[in-house]
């Protein structure tokens, strides 16, 4: 009897510590995503349950006056509701949802995430839990739309120029050509 004993709790310890390892593991995992990413977790209405820091750190809203609101604390007006409606409709439906969204800090002012919301089904299929992982994107964002402007104020530039302007890469493909181009060259774009 005693040699069952010292078996099971052998076999116990073992147990514990694999169990151990894992929890350390998943431990080490949440780290290196926090370090990055702006997490969250909101029950099978939205109600916020859990932010990380960096979540905190990006919208400035404290962690405290996050739990129980829903996200669209954050909401900028940027997008329809139709976007919303879409998005809603893919995770209710057990599917993990991608797109960039425009939210607003405690501040006011915007900033940019690329999200993925990954849905938690319970037994009968049911959403139970939403985790929302997001990168800041909004430098880029920003980068972009200065390069649109720079576009169009050269655009602009070229058109009024009276001449004829060509441009290729360097495999010789056209990249760009304003109206005077086209009339010389007798090209349409």
């Amino acid at each position: 009897m005693l040699a069952y004993v010292a078996w099971v709790l052998a076999r116990l310890q073992r147990a514990r510590s694999t169990l151990a390892d894992s929890l350390r593991e998943v431990e080490f995992q949440k780290y290196a995503l926090d370090q990055h990413s702006i997490v969250s977790i909101a029950d099978r209405n939205g109600k916020i349950l859990y932010t990380n820091n960096k979540f905190s750190e990006v919208s400035q809203y404290r962690r405290e006056e996050l739990m129980g609101q829903d996200h669209r604390v954050l909401n900028s007006g940027y997008h329809s509701s139709h976007f919303f409606k879409e998005m809603w409709a893919t995770i209710g439906h057990g599917q993990v949802w991608h797109g960039e969204v425009k939210n607003r800090r405690k501040d006011g002012s915007c900033y940019w995430v690329d999200s993925t919301i990954v849905p938690f089904m319970d037994e009968q299929g049911k959403p139970l839990r939403y985790v929302s992982i997001r990168t800041d994107i909004t430098a880029r964002k920003e980068l972009d739309a200065r390069m649109i402007e720079q576009r169009t104020f050269y655009e602009r530039i070229s058109e009024t120029l009276g001449e004829g302007l060509y441009v290729q890469d360097g495999e010789g493909r056209c990249i760009y050509m304003n109206a005077e181009a086209e009339r010389l060259l007798g090209w349409h774009r």
